[in-house]
């Protein structure tokens, strides 16, 4: 992400969230919303924690949301997703795809 300087973390949120949106079929925030949130500093903070709980619903609540937003403000404190947020998310939904995770359907 270094070698990007940050632009893959901006890519790799939008398309995770666009792809949890799609794999729950569920009239919700657009991705591209979070996504504009998740660049602007202090509002990234709300759009991690709406992410988080989306992310949280659709593994079975493994993690918290608090824990997980803290894990995606990690260095580099702010405006991209910390490598480490991203690492546990993009594994957490590799085994929901893989059909070893929990997943349920969210309603908001």
């Amino acid at each position: 992400m270094i070698g990007t300087l940050g632009f893959y973390g901006i890519y790799w949120f939008y398309i995770t969230a666009k792809e949890m949106h799609e794999h729950q079929d569920e009239n919700i925030t657009p991705a591209g919303n979070w996504t504009i949130l998740a660049i602007l500093p202090l509002l990234n903070i709300y759009a991690y924690w709406q992410f988080a709980k989306y992310f949280g619903r659709l593994t079975g609540d493994k993690y918290s949301p608090a824990v997980l937003t803290l894990l995606m403000l990690l260095p580099p404190l702010g405006v991209f997703v910390s490598p480490i947020g991203l690492a546990v998310v993009q594994i957490e939904l590799n085994r929901v795809a893989d059909g070893s995770g929990d997943s349920e359907r969210v309603e908001d």
